[in-house]
């Protein structure tokens, strides 16, 4: 009778109980740092990226998250023109692209447990970016064309979707990947890719 009354109890425990994972349990809050590659699009460079975040769980599927990023890229751009003897020169320029954003996105937990966390996000945020791709800025003499074409400075508001996935390895210790894209209203395109480090609490 004892083992029948144990069978049944079992077969109508919730599947998180049995196997310790309930979401009262769960941590409802972290804090991440993650560092990865960038690919600016539109300036067509590579480079790094930076993240600082704080996450809240505010719902067994929702969560919100506030973050801060820094990025920098480099490239190089074909540039031909004549020198003062009429010889045509053909050179390349070198550029750096770097920027602040900070922004708010709102996540959907696909799978949560006490190891495993596999979540997509959507959310917008608030750039700032300073370049000096002569595509967009214009260079000066010698060269043919001067004056900026666009601002070397800019602020723009844009929107970010990724897809992230979180390993707890330790209690409240994680490891985390991302895939990252924003676009902004400066027309920049940001495609990022990133491992972190977090602790939940």
């Amino acid at each position: 009778m004892r083992k029948l009354c144990l069978y049944i109890s079992i077969l109508t425990m919730p599947l998180g109980e049995l196997f310790g994972q309930t979401d009262n349990e769960l941590f409802k809050n972290s804090m991440q740092v993650s560092l990865g590659s960038s690919k600016h699009g539109t300036d067509n460079a590579i480079g790094i990226a930076f993240t600082a975040e704080y996450s809240n769980q505010f719902h067994k599927k929702l969560s919100y998250t506030a973050f801060m990023s820094a990025t920098m890229h480099d490239g190089l751009n074909d540039v031909n023109y004549f020198n003062s003897n009429g010889t045509l020169i053909a050179g390349k320029v070198n550029f750096t692209t770097a920027g602040m954003q900070a922004g708010l996105a709102l996540g959907y937990s696909f799978y949560r447990n006490k190891r495993h966390h596999l979540q997509s996000s959507i959310g917008a945020l608030f750039r700032y970016q300073s370049t000096s791709n002569p595509e967009i800025v214009g260079i000066a003499m010698p060269f043919p064309y001067t004056g900026l074409n666009f601002p070397a400075r800019s602020l723009a508001f844009g929107g970010v979707a990724a897809l992230s996935y979180e390993y707890t390895f330790s209690g409240d210790l994680f490891l985390a990947a991302r895939g990252w894209l924003q676009y902004d209203s400066n027309e920049d395109a940001l495609n990022i890719f990133s491992i972190g480090f977090g602790r939940r609490f």
